[in-house]
């Protein structure tokens, strides 16, 4: 179980049964081009490679959309550059670390954008660095909740070879953004205890093939929205409630500034690329 896994299943069972089960996707927009693209790119050193990775993937991208994806992508890994720890020694870049949960037979698995190891000053030893980078302005709740997984998982998968400081690292690339937090070993008991009754809540629905949706905002994001009946009378409800409140703008298309100017909903916004 991922990270990702979990949350969709706390969020919404219906989206995590569509995950896993690859349910149909909808189209691929702006903002998922350009965090697909980015973190391709910089899990890359050597630039020859990077510029034919870029290249091919590149030409996914719907033509209209095709320049302006390209140039935050380029933006972005220029970013993520300058913001590159110094002296870090075998660092491993998109690495799948995996532990066996003894007591559920569950796989832990997380895959940070980096990992290495460095020399703390105030510690004045070596640390292991796990980076998770993020294509958005600042980091968020949702990002230090990922990246404290991500440490959990590297500490129990390393806890026979590595018993020293685990350093987080946040980077929210598009705002040069970076919050830095230590894994706490201390806290492992009872962020096991806490996976562990979300695997058997997933275990209990596996069981009575029960994976309700659960409807809100975070539906205008669902990858899998499109296919969804809940989803459609959600927007519908929502359409007929803001009709009665004198505000037609809702459901997909919805959202408007308190001054009345409409605009586009999240997963749609060219600005905004979390």
């Amino acid at each position: 179980m991922s990270h990702s896994d979990r949350e969709a299943f706390r969020t919404c069972r219906k989206s995590y049964k569509d995950r896993k089960t690859r349910a149909k996707r909808v189209k691929r927009e702006t903002p998922q081009f350009v965090g697909d693209l980015t973190h391709l790119g910089t899990a890359v050193d050597d630039s020859a490679e990077r510029e034919k990775l870029l290249s091919r993937q590149l030409e996914r991208v719907p033509e209209a959309d095709r320049d302006e994806v390209e140039a935050t992508v380029r933006a972005l890994i220029a970013n993520d550059a300058a913001m590159e720890t110094e002296g870090a020694v075998d660092v491993q870049k998109e690495k799948l670390i995996r532990w066996t949960d003894p007591e559920t037979g569950w796989d832990l698995v997380a895959k940070p954008d980096s990992m290495g190891f460095v020399v703390d000053d105030a510690r004045d030893r070596e640390v292991l660095e796990v980076v998770d980078k993020k294509t958005a302005y600042t980091v968020k709740e949702s990002h230090i909740k990922q990246l404290l997984f991500f440490g959990m998982v590297a500490s129990l998968s390393m806890m026979e070879s590595f018993l020293g400081s685990i350093k987080l690292v946040a980077r929210a690339l598009r705002g040069k953004e970076e919050k830095v937090l230590w894994y706490s070993r201390a806290r492992t008991p009872q962020n096991l205890r806490e996976v562990r009754a979300d695997i058997y809540e997933i275990e209990k629905s596996i069981e009575t093939d029960s994976f309700p949706p659960t409807t809100g905002m975070h539906c205008n994001r669902c990858p899998f929205r499109e296919g969804c009946d809940a989803f459609k009378a959600w927007t519908a409800q929502e359409r007929t409630e803001q009709e009665q409140a004198g505000n037609t703008d809702v459901g997909e298309g919805a959202g408007r500034h308190r001054d009345g100017k409409g605009r586009r909903p999240f997963y749609l916004s060219r600005r905004r690329y979390a």
